[in-house]
C-alpha cells in the first residue's frame, strides 16, 4: 500500500475506484484532496503526470497503487483518471494466495493485498524450522491457467528484482523486532519450469542479489490444490526440493 506524501490521493482515488472507472479532477481539487499545494513542475510539465515510477516520478505510485492511469492531462486546468483493467488471471491466482494465508495458523499474516497493482501480496511472521523470519512476499505471473503466456512475462524476472528493492522502504506491519525481515518470490505452480530457465540465464545475479538482500524463497503457489511450497532462493531452480510445504 502506498503511504507516502501523496497519500490522500492514493486515498480518495481507491475510495473511488468502488463507484466509477473515470475521475475528472481539477487541479484546485486534487490540491484540496491533498491538502497542499501541488509543486510547480505539476504546473509546468505535463511529464510530471506520466505514468512511470523511476526516476523522480515516485509520486506517480499515489495513483497507480491505487489502480488508477492518467489519460488527458490539460496543464493547470485538469487530470483525468482512468481505472486501469487488471488482469483477471493475475486476479484470480492472487485472490486465492490470499484466501490460503489467511487460513494458516503457522502464518500470523499482517497484509494480503489482492488489490495491489504491485502485487505484494502478503507480509507474516513464519516460523521455519525454528527461523524467525518476517517474510515480504512479492508475487509474479507469467502465464495463464491454459499455458499462455501472459503480457507481462518477458518482463517478469528484472521487474522482481525492483519490486524487491521497494518493498524495502516500505514500513512494517508490525513493530515486532524478534523476527528477521527477509523477502520472498511467489508464483503459480505451473510457471515453475519457465522461471527454472531464466534463472539458468542470470544464475550469478540471482545468487548475488538475493545474498545481498536477503531473499530466502522462491514460493511456488498451486491454484487447484491450494498448497504453499518453500524452496531455497539460491538453490530453488537447481535441485527443486521443497524446504517447507503448508
Amino acid at each position: 500500500m502506498y503511504n507516502g506524501k501523496y497519500i490522500k490521493l492514493y486515498e480518495y482515488l481507491k475510495q473511488k475506484s468502488k463507484e466509477a472507472s473515470e475521475q475528472k479532477l481539477t487541479f484546485t481539487e486534487i490540491e484540496e484532496i491533498l491538502q497542499f499545494n501541488l509543486p510547480k513542475s505539476a504546473y509546468n510539465y505535463p511529464a510530471w503526470w506520466a505514468n512511470e515510477l523511476h526516476g523522480t516520478h515516485s509520486h506517480a505510485r499515489s495513483w497507480i497503487d491505487a489502480g488508477w492511469k492518467t489519460s488527458e492531462v490539460r496543464m493547470g486546468d485538469q487530470i483525468t483518471f482512468l481505472l486501469k483493467k487488471k488482469d483477471i488471471t493475475e486476479k484470480k491466482f492472487v485472490e486465492a494466495l490470499n484466501e490460503k494465508c489467511k487460513k494458516l495458523m503457522e502464518f500470523k499474516v499482517y497484509t494480503y493485498n489482492c488489490d495491489s497493482n504491485r502485487l505484494m501480496d502478503f507480509e507474516a511472521e513464519v516460523d521455519l524450522k525454528g527461523e524467525k523470519i518476517y517474510l515480504r512476499c512479492e508475487a509474479k505471473i507469467g502465464t495463464k491457467p491454459n499455458g499462455i503466456a501472459s503480457n507481462d512475462r518477458p518482463n517478469s524476472v528484472h521487474k522482481l528484482f525492483g519490486l524487491i528493492l521497494k518493498g524495502r522502504s516500505l514500513p512494517r506491519a508490525t513493530e515486532s523486532t524478534d523476527y528477521k525481515d527477509a523477502f520472498a518470490f511467489v508464483i503459480p505452480k505451473r510457471d515453475f519450469e519457465y522461471y527454472q530457465g531464466r534463472y539458468e540465464e542470470i544464475h550469478d545475479d540471482w545468487v548475488l542479489f538475493g545474498s545481498i538482500f536477503n531473499c530466502k524463497f522462491v514460493i511456488t503457489f498451486d491454484e487447484k490444490t491450494q498448497i504453499l511450497e518453500f524452496y531455497k532462493w539460491d538453490k530453488c531452480w537447481m535441485e527443486e526440493e521443497v524446504y517447507a510445504s503448508y
